[in-house]
């Protein structure tokens, strides 16, 4: 029985370090079907961030920005950076955003949110939609406010929340 129970665990143990399948293998790469593909793609860009007190100096120097607010109507309402405009997180639409903002082409355009988790996500869409020049202001509103930065209060216009 012990010379049986030897031979399982030294066969498991074999195939865990030699195996190109096992998640131990001793193999770099491997080819196996469960295993999650590497990413290959090089083109993949980094999420740029922006710091509020960074974007307000641009504001304040009467630059052009698109600032989008990616939260709800609800939460955009209950207070916002000055000057953003409202588009939902769940009703995003890079392509349309981009056809109609303000700033020259190629400019960046900058993702707030309440924290900068969603408009992380609204980032990762513009650059899938092949928009790479996009920020996000990290801490969201809520270090915007922090930071004592301009503010407004409202609902969002029709024109902006689709």
């Amino acid at each position: 029985m012990l010379i049986n129970t030897l031979i399982v665990v030294g066969f498991l143990a074999a195939w865990f370090l030699l195996s190109p399948c096992s998640p131990l293998s001793i193999w770099p790469g491997g080819a196996c079907a469960w295993k999650p593909a590497k990413s290959t793609d090089s083109k993949a860009a980094p999420m740029k961030t922006i710091q509020p007190s960074e974007l307000q100096q641009l504001i304040a120097s009467s630059a052009t920005v698109d600032l989008i607010d990616v939260r709800s109507p609800a939460e955009y309402a209950q207070g916002h950076a000055k000057g953003a405009i409202s588009a939902p997180l769940d009703r995003l639409d890079p392509r349309a955003l981009v056809a109609r903002r303000k700033a020259a082409p190629g400019q960046p355009i900058y993702l707030i949110c309440q924290a900068g988790g969603r408009s992380a996500t609204a980032c990762q869409q513009f650059l899938a939609a092949g928009f790479p020049e996009v920020h996000n202001v990290v801490g969201g509103t809520s270090a915007w406010i922090a930071a004592g930065l301009p503010t407004e209060t409202g609902a969002p216009a029709a024109c902006c929340t689709r």
